[in-house]
């Protein structure tokens, strides 16, 4: 590269004779001006094509940033996805819920919102103590249930919900008086478990009060349970 440089240089400077009379200061001047005009012209040349890798970098770092919207990405409303749960109604027998038959949606209470705030409304659903959590999962394009549990008294079973802390809870109670909170914590199709608040009634007669597994004083209980539920809403009861 350099000796073609070197070489272009050449070219492009005049050739003078030994006879030529003209003085040898002109003869320098025009050397020099011919050598950084061919200076300017590969400086230019070196810059044009350091413009371009540098336009080339930058094309292919933006191609690598910028996301490739995807079905996962696209958003879904409210009114889609519950298309979605009432067509998994309409498909599926829930045999675990004693009954093994399909469920008519709407015989039952619901409530759509999104508990884990992902951008997926959530389905609560309740049909007569039956308690079900539904969630759509965009990848698969599917319905799941997450969680389901039975309630041995219908009327007293309602599910609350918290979507700040996206959490929701599960209240279970029999005909004699015990009643079981169950919180739990949702973050997309997973679901964990964050304690419980329970009054059981024994044989006995006596009423015995728990809160995350400590006993306690009925007083403390109602009060727990209280503070416990602060900002839930309550949902899907009959």
């Amino acid at each position: 590269m350099v000796i073609q440089e070197v070489n272009d240089l050449f070219f492009f400077m005049p050739c003078y004779s030994h006879d030529n009379k003209g003085s040898k200061q002109n003869r320098k001047k025009t050397t020099h001006k011919a050598i950084k005009r061919k200076r300017r012209e590969i400086m230019r040349e070196r810059m044009k094509r350091w413009m371009l890798k540098v336009l080339m970098a930058v094309c292919t770092f933006t191609a690598v940033l910028t996301p490739v919207q995807s079905n996962a990405a696209v958003k879904i409303t409210k009114a889609k996805v519950l298309i979605q749960y009432q067509n998994y109604f309409r498909d599926h027998t829930f045999y675990d819920c004693g009954y093994g038959q399909r469920l008519a949606f709407f015989e039952g209470r619901y409530k759509v919102v999104d508990i884990d705030r992902n951008g997926v409304p959530d389905l609560m659903y309740n049909y007569h103590g039956r308690m079900m959590l539904f969630t759509y999962n965009k990848k698969t394009k599917k319905v799941v249930r997450v969680k389901y549990m039975a309630s041995q008294s219908q009327y007293n079973a309602p599910m609350y919900y918290n979507s700040k802390k996206k959490m929701f809870v599960m209240v279970t109670s029999d005909n004699y008086g015990s009643q079981t909170y169950r919180f739990f914590k949702l973050s997309g199709t997973k679901v964990s478990s964050k304690g419980t608040c329970s009054c059981t009634n024994s044989t006995y007669g006596k009423t015995v009060y728990r809160v995350k597994g400590k006993v306690v004083s009925r007083s403390k209980y109602n009060k727990q349970v209280k503070i416990m539920l602060k900002g839930y809403v309550r949902t899907a009861y009959y």
